[in-house]
């Protein structure tokens, strides 16, 4: 009987300390799982750039925090999010921090990006934020920040002068996919820096260089390398043709441009060899259908153009203070349809046209000296829905 009773107390305490244990990993599976949901919620705040919000929730988490693995995690979005409230000082100190208690962590990529920004924007020194940035290229490459840390030495590099380095870099980031807010970092640069190595004596993969013979002239010269001349005095420097003299060798720039207008951006992206090169922002139509889809090509180009109201039927001569085309002209093979610049540079970005694409002048006149006559236009995207606000209707003589 006695053997029993102990059988039996065994039994219950087994039973009991099962159910105990049972409970402990219940509540522990629950808690973790209600932590992991913050930390989504934390991402999804950072994701709405709701940075003050983000920073207060993972304040308030973290003492809750026991894992290591969790503790980290929670501690690089800590990092991230001090940088978005320009918090850069605190955001620096706890990410040297990290970096010195966790010198083996898998997703070190993040704290290192994050101390290689602040050293190049907050301490302005290239060569400690080109140190970090290496550092994620060489061994983060699968780290959601390797294109940053890649577009950060680009910066680096054309700081330093380094103009070719930063172009080899910004061609490969342009062809992956990219984080809404760091693509348009990407173009922009890779814009500039296109757009300075081609005006420049810097030769180019396909480039040619040619040597000027007796009686050449640059107008002939651009016409026998299907060029335009206006850029091929500018990567020359030639600022009177009359001077040029037979045996200076000229840089031919290996060019084939094209061009895409999206409606749904009010973008135009200016494309060579398949290729992106630059990409500038337009106005387009201020109602459906006003901007055209679909493919067309540039017929007529004219410099300082005269300029006919479409509603009265006035004149207006080049250089007129009202003259809607300002001064370039890229007509397309369908009437009407064109490029130009304009005399209301506040328009552009909005759909304020009559069907035209409008540009900034400086911007109109640097498309015109690149893309020749018969280069492709393709107009693509969708307009917007109607925004009736003010700064949708800056131009109501705006030409066709």
């Amino acid at each position: 009987m006695r053997s029993e009773w102990w059988v039996s107390l065994i039994a219950v305490l087994l039973v009991v300390g099962g159910l105990a244990v049972g409970a402990y990993i219940f509540r522990q599976k629950a808690r973790d799982k209600q932590i992991q949901q913050q930390i989504a919620l934390i991402e999804s705040l950072q994701a709405e750039k709701r940075y003050d919000q983000a920073l207060a929730q993972i304040e308030a988490l973290a003492p809750k925090v026991r894992q290591p693995q969790t503790q980290r995690h929670l501690e690089r979005l800590a990092v991230q999010t001090l940088m978005r409230v320009n918090k850069t000082d605190e955001a620096r100190q706890r990410a040297e921090a990290f970096l010195e208690a966790n010198p083996d962590d898998p997703h070190l990529g993040t704290i290192l990006y994050c101390l290689g920004k602040i050293a190049l924007e907050q301490e302005h020194n290239r060569q400690k934020a080109a140190g970090y940035f290496e550092k994620v290229v060489r061994r983060f490459s699968s780290d959601r920040f390797y294109p940053g840390a890649l577009l950060g030495l680009a910066n680096v590099d054309v700081q330093l002068g380094d103009l070719l380095s930063a172009k080899s870099k910004l061609d490969e980031l342009i062809e992956l996919p990219l984080e809404s807010d760091l693509k348009p970092s990407v173009e922009d640069l890779l814009g500039q820096v296109n757009t300075v190595l081609l005006f420049s004596r810097n030769q180019l993969p396909g480039d040619q260089f040619y040597e000027v013979q007796p009686g050449d002239a640059p107008i002939r010269i651009a016409q026998r390398f299907g060029i335009q001349v206006e850029l091929l005095q500018r990567c020359n420097g030639i600022k009177d043709p009359r001077a040029l003299r037979a045996g200076r060798r000229l840089k031919i720039p290996n060019v084939d441009f094209s061009i895409v207008v999206n409606l749904s951006d009010n973008t135009l992206t200016l494309v060579n060899h398949g290729k992106f090169f630059r990409k500038y922002r337009v106005r387009t139509g201020r109602f459906n259908g006003l901007t055209p889809t679909g493919q067309f090509a540039i017929r007529t180009k004219l410099e300082d153009p005269q300029w006919e109201d479409p509603a009265t039927g006035k004149i207006y001569a080049p250089g007129h203070p009202e003259n809607e085309l300002a001064t370039r002209w890229m007509g397309f093979d369908r009437a009407g349809l064109g490029i130009h610049g304009t005399i209301h540079p506040e328009s552009i970005g909005q759909y304020a046209s009559r069907g035209c694409i409008g540009m900034l002048t400086e911007e109109v006149e640097e498309l015109y000296d690149l893309v020749p006559r018969g280069t492709p236009v393709t107009i693509v995207g969708e307009r917007r829905p109607p925004d009736y606000s003010a700064a949708e209707t800056p131009s109501e003589t705006e030409n066709p």
